[in-house]
């Protein structure tokens, strides 16, 4: 039986752990999971992400939505459902989020 995803809280995204090196990944559901970052310098960076199948092809992919955040530029958690809940409509009528999208 699959392990039950518990959602990520804006609370709980605060507290948590933050990886030695590297990034460790923090599924929230649904394919959209908080990437957090461990950089040089002690700078870290939570990047939200979202991994869906292609229809067409079967293919796996991984999207990258946006940083986490308040700021205008950034998402924050409730932004980050909604943009993954417009992906997986466009996916269910055939369509991939990526296509026509301009690279990060």
């Amino acid at each position: 039986m699959p392990k039950k995803i518990e959602p990520l809280t804006a609370q709980g995204i605060e507290a948590l752990p933050i990886p030695e090196s590297g990034f460790r990944d923090y599924p929230d559901g649904k394919g959209l999971r908080l990437r957090v970052w461990s950089e040089r310098g002690g700078r870290v960076t939570k990047t939200w992400m979202f991994r869906y199948t292609v229809r067409a092809t079967g293919q796996s992919r991984l999207m990258k939505l946006g940083e986490y955040g308040s700021a205008d530029d950034q998402l924050g958690l409730s932004d980050a459902r909604r943009l993954c809940e417009d992906h997986r409509y466009s996916i269910r009528n055939g369509g991939d989020p990526q296509i026509g999208r301009a690279h990060v």
